[in-house]
């Protein structure tokens, strides 16, 4: 089933509507929940009352990891392409 689909998600007990691809409800929805649960955690480790810092943390560490997979994305590219050009190599003086 395809088209998209209108939800209400709520983030910071403030309710989004969103119209999405209807596959992809259950990712909205997982990762509001785990921007609640962030929140939570910031709120009770470091007594943030306002919403918009808890906000703003949840957002700041997410960027971080973001950054971080990809480089180590980039860092896995590098290693596959050598890896594959010293296959290329043999290959190339075996025949």
């Amino acid at each position: 089933m395809s088209g998209e689909l209108t939800i209400t998600i709520k983030i910071g007990e403030k309710p989004y509507r969103l119209t999405i691809e209807r596959g992809q409800e259950m990712v909205f929805r997982q990762a509001a929940q785990q921007l609640e649960q962030r929140m939570v955690n910031y709120r009770d480790v470091y007594a943030y009352k306002d919403k918009q810092d808890l906000l703003a943390m949840v957002a700041l560490e997410y960027a971080a990891q973001v950054i971080l997979m990809n480089g180590q994305t980039e860092e896995k590219q590098g290693e596959l392409t050598g890896q594959l050009q010293e296959l290329e190599q043999m290959i190339t003086m075996d025949a």
